[in-house]
C-alpha cells in the first residue's frame, strides 16, 4: 500500500469527483484514477462506485474509509515528529553526571532546555567521572558532565565543552571550634576528624598531597560517597569536610556550613566539562542541547 494511493482515495471521497481531486492534488485525472485502482487491485475489492456524475463509496469503501483517514493522520504525525526531532525541539536526551553537578549545574541547564524545548524528555544518571566516561564511550548516554582538574580534556574519544569552574574547600559547621582560632593552618586541620567525600574521585589525591608536602597526616574519620550524607555528617558539628563550593551554593539558604579559612591552603580547582563522543552523529536535539549548555559564571567565595 502506497501513502499516495490512500491520499488519492480520500481526496476523491472528499470532493466526490476524480477530476476535482486531481486539480486539488495538482496531478492528472488519470493519475488519481490509477492510484485508486491500485488500492482496489491490491485488496481485490471495489472501493468506489464510478457513476456518470457522481462517485460513491461501496460498502467495502465505507469500511476502509476510517482506516485510510488514520493512515494519513499517522503519516502527518510522523512527518511532524521527525521535523521537530531534526529541529531539536523534540526527542530524548540521555545524560550521566556527578552528584555535585546534578544538585547545582544540571538544574540550570535543564531549565534552559525546558524553556526552549518543552517537549524534550531528559533522562539522566548519577555516577562518578570514570563511569560517566565509560557510559559516554559505550553509547549508553549521549552526554556526560565530568569533573576535571584542568579546563581541557586530552581523551581523544571525546569532544568537550567547558561549563564552569569552582573550588574545593575545607568546610565545617558554623559553630565548630575550629573557628575559635584566629589563624587556622593545615596543621590544625590535620588534627580534626575529617570527612572525605568521593575518595575514589581524582581530586582527593591532590588534597592528600598538600598534607604530604607538609609531612602531615589527615585524620580521616569517614569516607562517604553520598554528598547529602557528607553534608549531614558535617552539620553534626564535630567534623570537617572537603566540599565543592558548588555544593555550598546549593544549600538553599542554609548557612549552617561555612568555608574554613585555612591560611596555607590553596583551593583545589574543579572544572565541569560536558563531553560527548567525537564520532557521534549529532541529532537535532543534541545540537540544541549543546547550544543551550553555555559557559556559566566561575564560582568564587
Amino acid at each position: 500500500m502506497q501513502i499516495s494511493d490512500v491520499d488519492a482515495f480520500l481526496k476523491v471521497v472528499q470532493y466526490k469527483s476524480f477530476s476535482l481531486a486531481a486539480r486539488k492534488m495538482f496531478v492528472t485525472q488519470a493519475a488519481v484514477s490509477m492510484r485508486v485502482k491500485s488500492l482496489e487491485k491490491e485488496y481485490g475489492i471495489q472501493l468506489l462506485y464510478r457513476e456518470k456524475n457522481q462517485v460513491r463509496l461501496t460498502k467495502a469503501g465505507e469500511a476502509f474509509l476510517p482506516c485510510a483517514q488514520e493512515i494519513i493522520a499517522a503519516q502527518k504525525s510522523a512527518k511532524s515528529a521527525l521535523e521537530l526531532f531534526s529541529q531539536g525541539t523534540k526527542g530524548t536526551l540521555t545524560i550521566a553526571a556527578s552528584a555535585t553537578v546534578c544538585s547545582w549545574l544540571l538544574p540550570q541547564i535543564f531549565k534552559k532546555v525546558f524553556d526552549a524545548c518543552p517537549q524534550v524528555e531528559i533522562l539522566f544518571k548519577t555516577c562518578f567521572t570514570d563511569e560517566i566516561m565509560n557510559r559516554v564511550a559505550d553509547g549508553d548516554v549521549q552526554f556526560g558532565i565530568v569533573r576535571c582538574d584542568f579546563p581541557f580534556l586530552s581523551d581523544e574519544r571525546f569532544s568537550y565543552k567547558l561549563l564552569s569552574k569552582d573550588n574545593i574547600y575545607f568546610v565545617a559547621d558554623k559553630k565548630h571550634s575550629v573557628f575559635d582560632n584566629p589563624k587556622i593552618t593545615l596543621a590544625e586541620i590535620s588534627k580534626v576528624p575529617l570527612i572525605v567525600y568521593a575518595s575514589d574521585s581524582n581530586y582527593w589525591p591532590h588534597i592528600k598531597n598538600i598534607f604530604d608536602r607538609q609531612n602531615l597526616v589527615p585524620n580521616v574519620a569517614f569516607h562517604v560517597n553520598d554528598i547529602n550524607a557528607a553534608k549531614i555528617l558535617t552539620k553534626l558539628g564535630t567534623h570537617i569536610c572537603c566540599l565543592s563550593e558548588a555544593v555550598l551554593g546549593d544549600s538553599s539558604g542554609d548557612e549552617t556550613l561555612r568555608i574554613v579559612p585555612v591560611e596555607d591552603y590553596v583551593p583545589v580547582p574543579r572544572y565541569s566539562m560536558l563531553i560527548y563522543r567525537r564520532d557521534v552523529n549529532m541529532t537535532g536535539i543534541m545540537k540544541e542541547f549543546l547550544s543551550l549548555a553555555g559557559y556559566f559564571e566561575t564560582l568564587e567565595p
